[in-house]
C-alpha cells in the first residue's frame, strides 16, 4: 500500500466498496462505504453468488468482505476487472443476503465502479444475471466547477447496462462513522432516511440520476443514498447503500510525510501532479484549493516549505 492510501484509510467493516477519496485542502471524503443487499427472485434455494466487478483493476482489491456467505476473489481474463465468488450458505426464494468487496480506490481519477451479480446452486446459474449500477461522488463548491469552498456532495448513478430497471432513492445524514450493520434494510438509517423518489423511476441504458446534498461544513458528518431497484415488474432486485463520511482536514504542508518540510516535498508534488502518488501521502494534489491539480499548486508547496502560512 503506498502513502496516498495509506493516510486516507478509515477503519470500517465494510461491504460493496471502500473508496479512500479526496479532495481540496480543508474538506476530505475520508471514506465511502457500500453495501449490496441481493434478493432471491429465483424460486428455488441458492446457496452460491457470483459478481464480476468492472472498471477497477484487481490490483485494487483490498479484500472480499466474510458475512453470511465467504467469497474469494480472482482477477479476470483482460486484467480490467475480477470475480468474486462467495459459497458457505444457502438463501431460501424470497430471502436475501448481503455481499461485499473493500476497494482501494482515489476519485476523481477513477471510473465509475460498476459490476453484475447472478444467484447460483452448487456452482450452477440460477435466475437472471442482475446489474449493479455505477456510482461516484463529487463535491459541489461555492465557485462552480470545482473551485472554492465545498456547499454539497453529489453523486451520478449511472445505468451501465442493457435493460431498463426502476430505482427509488432515500437520502440520511447523520453524524460520526458509518459501519456496515448500519447500512442493512430496516435499520434506522433507512427507516429514517427521506424518500426522494414518491414512486420508482425508470432508468435506462446509458442514462443517470444524479442526487445533491448539501452540507453546512460540520466536520465528520456521514451521509448515505440509498437505491432500492426493481425490475421493470415491479419486483425489488436489490438494495445499494452508499455512505461517505467528510471531515474538515488540517493543512499539512509535509506531502510526504517524512517527518520535515524540504525540497522533497516539493518533489513530491511534482510527481503527484505528473500521476505518480507514491511519494505523496496527502489527499489531494491541490494544495491550493482551486478545484485543479497544475504548477500553482506547485507554487503553493514551494511557498509553504519556506515558511509561508497554509
Amino acid at each position: 500500500m503506498n502513502a496516498r492510501f495509506a493516510r486516507s484509510m478509515f477503519a470500517v467493516s465494510g461491504c460493496l466498496s471502500l473508496a479512500l477519496a479526496a479532495a481540496a485542502p480543508g474538506q476530505m471524503i475520508t471514506g465511502n462505504l457500500g453495501c449490496l443487499t441481493v434478493w432471491n427472485n429465483t424460486g428455488q434455494t441458492v446457496n452460491d453468488f457470483h459478481m464480476e466487478f468492472l472498471n477497477r483493476s484487481p490490483g485494487l482489491v483490498w479484500g472480499v468482505v466474510q458475512g453470511q456467505y465467504n467469497g474469494t476473489w480472482s482477477p479476470n481474463g483482460s486484467g480490467t476487472g475480477f470475480t468474486v465468488d462467495y459459497s458457505g450458505s444457502s438463501t431460501p426464494p424470497g430471502g436475501s443476503a448481503g455481499f461485499g468487496v473493500l476497494l482501494y480506490t482515489s476519485p476523481p481519477h477513477d471510473p465509475n465502479t460498476s459490476a453484475s451479480c447472478y444467484w447460483t446452486f452448487n456452482g450452477t446459474q440460477v435466475g437472471a444475471r442482475m446489474p449493479v449500477p455505477g456510482y461516484r461522488w463529487v463535491p459541489t463548491t461555492s465557485g462552480g466547477g470545482g473551485g472554492g469552498p465545498w456547499t454539497g456532495l453529489q453523486q451520478a448513478f449511472s445505468n451501465q447496462f442493457s435493460q431498463v430497471f426502476l430505482v427509488q432513492r432515500r437520502v440520511n445524514a447523520t453524524p460520526g462513522v458509518i459501519g456496515a450493520d448500519d447500512l442493512l434494510v430496516d435499520t434506522f438509517l433507512y427507516d429514517s432516511a427521506t424518500i426522494l423518489d414518491e414512486s420508482p423511476v425508470a432508468l435506462g441504458p446509458g442514462q443517470s440520476l444524479s442526487t445533491t446534498i448539501p452540507w453546512g461544513g460540520a466536520s465528520n458528518e456521514s451521509f448515505v443514498v440509498i437505491y432500492d431497484l426493481f425490475d421493470v415488474s415491479g419486483v425489488r432486485i436489490s438494495t445499494l447503500y452508499d455512505a461517505i463520511r467528510v471531515e474538515i482536514a488540517p493543512c499539512d504542508p509535509d506531502v510526504n510525510c517524512d517527518g520535515s518540510l524540504d525540497g522533497f516535498d516539493i518533489e513530491a508534488t511534482e510527481q503527484a501532479l505528473n500521476g505518480d502518488y507514491s511519494n505523496f501521502c496527502q489527499g489531494s494534489a491541490d494544495l491550493n484549493g482551486d478545484g485543479a491539480e497544475n504548477g500553482f499548486d506547485i507554487e503553493t508547496e514551494e511557498q509553504r516549505v519556506n515558511g509561508a502560512p497554509c
